[in-house]
């Protein structure tokens, strides 16, 4: 008996820790328990896409709604995926809101959505509270289902969301922009991609060198310590497709990606500095830091990586989770598949959150 309740504690144990490895720097992955994930297999007509706003909020305007319209149009013509509109919620909650989509996905086919805007509840936590915020997100991921944790994932859900201790009028100003970029990246995918390198940039640290820590994009990738900046620089002005970075300190408001010629902490505001004179690094970035998923900081009005990475230009930024090779398999699916969204309906993953556009794809 005290054999079984010791076994499994130790199986209790490594789950939880595969939780959180992409929250605490560079921790060993933990193995797989059951052995390698089955494929999963989406229902193919379930393979529409929705933008969902509040309704009556300060995104439902005459000039957002033209804007997701042209995205539609242009996602039609890079991806032949149908919309069905534009979907407003009238609920505070978000039982109520995983309800709605639930709905979505059972009688109008949705597979895919992104969700904007700070006025829905998955807005609703405190800067601290990741564990919330992973809850909230697994949740509207599966239909029917309080959790998809070492499961197939129904549907693919992704986050615009702005600063939010800006304006409203900022608000408005800043989920436009993020719109129209995207629009433009559908509408001419093929210019648009042939302007970055086919490669993957990793960038880590020397002392937290690890054999658990690495890059498996189906890409040609080049590792980059974050103590060599001028090295971290000039790669980053190459443009590569993706940019991951692990092992390395980070906050809300700093992250080790030795952009500074003053230390590896890189701030938001030097980040953004960088991108105004060299252009967007990466269309995809892959966080590994502390502070990766921290949507808002004490009145802090620039505020936080996931906004100043979308506000970039950046088109997917997201945080992998799980144990045994979940993330590796993940790394490679969003390689090769047609849509970042479409890779994790096929694919176990422990966990992900995605900023910027469900839809967005490499290839």
């Amino acid at each position: 008996m005290r054999v079984k309740l010791l076994i499994s504690l130790l199986v209790l144990s490594a789950l939880l820790i595969s939780v959180f490895i992409p929250f605490f720097g560079c921790i060993k992955k933990t193995p797989s328990l059951v052995g390698p994930a089955p494929d999963c297999e989406p229902e193919p007509e379930k393979n529409k896409v929705a933008i969902v706003i509040a309704e009556d909020g300060i995104y439902d305007t005459s000039i957002i709604s033209s804007q997701i319209l042209e995205y539609y149009e242009a996602v039609k013509k890079d991806l032949d995926i149908e919309n069905v509109g534009i979907k407003k919620f009238d609920g505070t909650t978000i039982s109520e809101l995983d309800k709605f989509i639930d709905e979505l996905y059972l009688i109008e086919n949705i597979a895919y959505i992104v969700l904007i805007g700070d006025d829905l509840p998955v807005a609703n936590v405190t800067k601290d509270d990741h564990s919330n915020l992973h809850a909230i997100y697994e949740k509207l991921e599966c239909v029917n289902r309080e959790r998809c944790f070492n499961a197939c994932n129904d549907l693919a859900v992704s986050y615009i969301l702005p600063p939010v201790f800006y304006s409203s009028s900022e608000k408005v100003d800043f989920i436009l922009k993020i719109l129209e970029t995207y629009t433009s990246y559908h509408d001419d995918f093929a210019a648009i991609s042939s302007t970055y390198q086919k490669s993957a940039l990793f960038i880590t640290a020397k002392e937290a060198e690890s054999p658990f820590e690495r890059s498996d994009y189906d890409l040609p990738t080049t590792t980059v310590y974050n103590s060599e900046q001028e090295k971290v620089r000039k790669e980053l002005k190459n443009k590569h497709i993706v940019l991951k970075y692990g092992c390395v300190h980070g906050s809300a408001t700093s992250v080790g990606l030795g952009i500074s010629r003053y230390g590896v902490q890189t701030t938001l505001e030097e980040y953004a500095s960088f991108i105004e004179e060299n252009g967007t690094p990466a269309l995809f970035v892959q966080s590994g830091s502390c502070g990766a998923t921290t949507i808002r900081e004490d009145n802090l009005r620039y505020c936080c990586w996931p906004q100043i990475f979308m506000e970039s230009g950046v088109w997917a930024y997201y945080i992998l989770g799980g144990g045994g090779d979940q993330i590796p398999l993940m790394e490679k699916a969003f390689s090769k598949e047609e849509t970042i969204g479409l890779a994790i309906r096929k694919n176990i993953v422990g966990q992900n959150l995605i900023f910027g556009d469900i839809l967005a794809h490499m290839k």
